[in-house]
């Protein structure tokens, strides 16, 4: 039995004290008493089975985690989680692809994606209604073409260009760069 997890929900009610390890997850998450926390990390994990006790369970899906500053849509999109995405995406509470990005560091569901080069993704949000043009995060942020520019995302750049990405947007007003800038300074040629 893995330990305590999370004990009340949003309202106070009680949820769950145990999970059981019946569906494969191994018993090694530190116990951090936050509900983001833990949807983020059956998401980060990919541990679709824990994703949906935690969702079914009343667990708020856009809590933000304390560790990452993220939502577990924000998470998943980024390290390529697709199962986890469709999840998050087509329950009940449908998670919102446009959440905030975090002031420092913080990337929307798209960017995320973007940034790790899962076209995939990318896509799926897209179809879902995420912000192609979501403004960079303040401090080390970047919107979804810049990224694709910077990570020489050659086709998801196209696919951004086409669907109506901003070529011009603001750069994070620290160490942010235009998609311009992050293309040519990654030696990115051929999406310069």
């Amino acid at each position: 039995i893995m330990g305590r997890l999370i004990s009340t929900n949003v309202n106070g009610n009680h949820i769950f004290s145990t999970l059981e390890q019946t569906d494969g997850w191994k018993n090694d998450f530190a116990d951090t008493g936050h509900y983001g926390d833990v949807l983020v990390w059956a998401a980060l994990n990919e541990i679709e089975s824990m994703a949906i006790r935690l969702i079914r369970s009343g667990v708020e899906i856009e809590a933000y985690s304390s560790i990452s500053h993220m939502t577990a849509i924000q998470i998943a999109a980024g390290v390529g989680r697709i199962e986890v995405v469709e999840l998050l995406l087509n329950n009940d509470n449908k998670a919102d692809v446009n959440a905030p990005a975090a002031v420092d560091d913080g990337r929307t569901a798209l960017q995320a994606a973007v940034g790790g080069g899962h076209a995939d993704i990318a896509q799926l949000l897209l179809r879902n209604g995420a912000d192609i043009n979501a403004l960079a995060a303040s401090y080390h942020g970047r919107t979804a073409l810049q990224a694709a520019a910077g990570g020489y995302h050659t086709e998801i750049a196209q696919l951004l260009l086409n669907s109506g990405a901003d070529i011009n947007a603001a750069p994070a007003i620290y160490d942010g760069r235009t998609a311009l800038q992050a293309a040519a300074g990654g030696g990115h040629t051929e999406i310069v």
